[in-house]
This record gives structure tokens, C-alpha cells and sequence, in this order.
């Protein structure tokens, strides 16, 4: 079994849930401070697209419900 969960959005969880820590003792395991801040910013854009893609299914959804009931009008 990985260590990463298998969704993409568990990916991203799972980084936010950490990067805290590892920002915070990034020399004691292994890291560098560059190397956190960009996955830092690497996670919050992959959030960042989540949310968009979220509020655009949700905009999908609900044109989809104006058009139906614009056919059912007719």
C-alpha cells in the first residue's frame, strides 16, 4: 500500500495536513526550505483548481436546471 492516498483531492489533503510540520523542521528531515515552499504553492494552486472545478460543476448543474425547465416552457 502507498503512502499517498489514491484520489486526488486525498493527495491534496494529505499535503496540507503536513506541510505545517515540514515547514517548521524541513532541515531535521531531510528538506530544504525551497523545496517545502514550493510544494507549498504547488498544493495550494492544485486547491486552488479543486475549488474552481467544484464552483464550475456547480454553474454546470444549474444552467443544465435554467435549460430544462426553458424546454419544459416551450
Amino acid at each position: 500500500m502507498g503512502l499517498l492516498p489514491p484520489s486526488r483531492i486525498g493527495k491534496v489533503e494529505f499535503f496540507e495536513a503536513r506541510l505545517g510540520a515540514w515547514t517548521e523542521h524541513d532541515t531535521d528531515i531531510g528538506l530544504t526550505a525551497g523545496a517545502v515552499s514550493n510544494l507549498t504553492a504547488l498544493t495550494e494552486a492544485a486547491r486552488a483548481a479543486f475549488v474552481a472545478a467544484e464552483e464550475a460543476r456547480i454553474a454546470s448543474k444549474g444552467a443544465t436546471e435554467a435549460f430544462y425547465t426553458a424546454v419544459a416552457a416551450m
